[in-house]
């Protein structure tokens, strides 16, 4: 993989494919950790660590276990014995984020993302690389909408608009600026 590669596949994964605005994977508690930005940006971080080990695993899964012996048809509960094992072998980031243990296991956004590098067929470095600009998108997702949450409450909003449809609209205006940047996966699959 030379360096322009490299740089392609971090930005596709971070803006082109970003799990919450383009995948919308991890959504299902979205909206609930981007309440408060130090919320945000701990699980951000939490699940950008989470997704980076995974990935990175379940490229070597992948390649030396699933293949050789051909049982990709066991793809998904290998990952997601993976996203345990991981999580349980991190226990010291466990006592530093204070989040509870099934609320990043039951995220959506790391099984997806260990799908994507399956789907690409990436190598382990690519995985491990494609993991942490993923997880630093959805970091930088969580943040955004935090900042911009933060934002509205303050805004003059019309009484019909109040709560979740104004949130609902304004993720779906983020998600419009994130589709301008799909053009990265054709340079990065040449």
């Amino acid at each position: 993989m030379n360096i322009l590669k490299v740089f392609l596949l971090s930005l596709a994964s971070a803006l082109s494919h970003n799990m919450i605005f383009s995948e919308f994977l991890g959504t299902e508690r979205f909206f609930a950790e981007t309440k408060d930005r130090k919320v945000a940006v701990r699980a951000g971080l939490a699940i950008t660590v989470l997704t980076a080990v995974t990935c990175l695993f379940s490229s070597i899964v992948e390649m030396f276990l699933l293949k050789m012996f051909s049982i990709e048809y066991m793809r998904t509960l290998a990952f997601v014995l993976i996203m345990i094992v991981a999580w349980r072998g991190m226990s010291a980031l466990k006592s530093r984020i204070k989040l509870p243990v099934p609320y990043v296991l039951s995220s959506t956004a790391v099984l997806g993302t260990m799908l994507m590098v399956s789907s690409n067929s990436l190598n382990p470095f690519g995985a491990l690389l494609y993991g942490i600009f993923a997880g630093l998108g959805y970091t930088f997702s969580s943040f955004l909408f935090a900042e911009v949450r933060a934002r509205l409450e303050y805004a003059d909003t019309p009484k019909f608009l109040k709560g979740l449809p104004i949130l609902l609209i304004t993720a779906g205006l983020i998600a419009l600026v994130f589709s301008g940047f799909h053009g990265l996966e054709f340079v990065w699959r040449r």
